[in-house]
């Protein structure tokens, strides 16, 4: 593409089908794995092959989405990027459809867009994180060196995953982990938090780390 991305933060719905995003993003996310050597990571069985990893995870994109709307369950937000896209490489839906079909890199999955409301943009999903609010695992907190201070545990966010969709070609997709972090940081800033904590898988020669 001859001008940059734009890109777009927002957050999980379920009305648009965020769910079966996730999904094919982890699933995504195995070939690239085994391709840089990092399986041991994640495995080579698809996530969505997994007993009961389907129904835990959509009821995951629920709760981030009751979270938001009513600050009540589990502390967990969903952050989604979008990569904005020029309406002629995308294929429309139906009559007054608000939906489009992208074709992905290998040209063997049909990925969907939506319309923005706001501004009438085409737009493709490509990453997503899990955030958690005001909680550090266990594994974490208990690393002396990081010198955690009270108040930094008690108003933090931490990534707990973070994954790009691999069906969609890098030329859609190059610089959207960094939109998402600064998305989630400014979220951060909006809601006080002190702290963002985010880690990464250490195995194959820390190859993952250096990315972060």
């Amino acid at each position: 593409m001859s001008t940059p991305l734009r890109f777009h933060v927002r957050e999980a719905e379920t009305s648009l089908g965020d769910d079966q995003f996730v999904f094919a993003t982890f699933d995504s996310a195995l070939p690239y794995l085994a391709s840089i050597g990092s399986y041991e990571m994640w495995g080579l069985i698809p996530f969505t092959e997994r007993d009961g990893w389907t129904t835990e995870t959509s009821q995951q994109v629920k709760d981030a989405e009751t979270y938001r709307s009513t600050g009540r369950g589990d502390a967990l937000r969903i952050f989604i990027v979008e990569a904005e896209l020029p309406a002629e490489v995308v294929e429309e839906g139906g009559p007054g459809s608000s939906v489009g079909i992208l074709l992905s890199a290998d040209k063997r999955h049909e990925l969907q867009t939506r319309t923005r409301p706001e501004d009438g943009r085409t737009v493709l999903p490509v990453c997503f994180a899990f955030v958690r609010e005001d909680c550090i695992p266990k594994y974490i907190a208990s690393q002396e060196h990081l010198r955690l201070e009270d108040a930094d545990r008690e108003a933090c966010l931490y990534i707990e995953v973070m994954v790009a969709d691999h069906r969609v070609g890098s030329d859609l997709r190059k610089g959207c982990g960094a939109v998402l972090i600064q998305g989630i940081k400014e979220y951060g800033q909006r809601t006080y938090r002190r702290a963002l904590f985010v880690d990464g898988w250490a195995g194959n020669d820390k190859k993952l780390i250096r990315l972060v």
